[in-house]
């Protein structure tokens, strides 16, 4: 068995459902080359395993007054400011959650694409894990 990253020109290989977003896209074909490593498993030539790893803009812990709420301007406010945020970090998407119907409402109205699981947040841990 090998482990490496897998370059560009091979994302092709990946299996099919790798990645695989509910309108049929795939996660890599949405990020650039620049910010994304695939590492995989391979044996034989055969891929038997894969993870996508990308460095993403994720808007997080968005937060509105109570009365504020349903009033466009302070939802189009944020959004220039997310966007100026990922045009200077030069990234083509924004990754964020929703906790309620509203905000999933919004993302959706802003071409967002439901992440199929649950995203958790988790400590890198050190590792006695070599690469071969």
């Amino acid at each position: 068995m090998t482990s490496r990253i897998l370059p560009p020109s091979e994302w092709h290989r990946l299996p099919p459902d790798v990645d695989r977003l509910p309108d049929g896209r795939h996660v890599r074909d949405l990020l650039s080359p620049e910010t994304t490593e695939i590492h995989v498993v391979e044996q034989d030539g055969r891929i038997l395993g894969a993870v996508t790893m990308l460095r993403v803009v994720h808007a997080e812990c968005v937060w509105i007054d109570p009365r504020y709420r349903g009033h466009f301007g302070v939802v189009k406010r944020l959004l220039r400011g997310i966007s100026a945020t990922a045009r200077r970090w030069g990234t083509k998407v924004v990754w964020g959650a929703g906790m309620d119907e509203p905000m999933f409402s919004i993302l959706s109205r802003l071409g967002g694409v439901p992440v199929p699981g649950q995203s958790f947040v988790f400590p890198v841990k050190e590792t006695s894990c070599h690469q071969s």
